[in-house]
């Protein structure tokens, strides 16, 4: 909801194509949705709220 105390974080190296859409984390998952480092999220990749993304991933079609 508007003005919860939720976030995202993208770490560094990541490409992130078009289309591509990282919800941010909710209060009842601890707040944070996390993109680690070197990663490539392709077109019409979907980061869902509370996940924690390791290096080196790729997702997309």
């Amino acid at each position: 909801m508007l003005g919860e105390p939720t976030r995202v974080e993208i770490g560094d190296r990541n490409r992130i194509r078009e289309s591509v859409t990282i919800h941010r984390g909710t209060v009842q998952g601890g707040g944070l949705t996390k993109v680690g480092n070197d990663n490539l999220l392709m077109i019409n990749a979907h980061v869902a709220h509370r996940l924690y993304a390791w290096r080196s991933l790729h997702s997309g079609q």
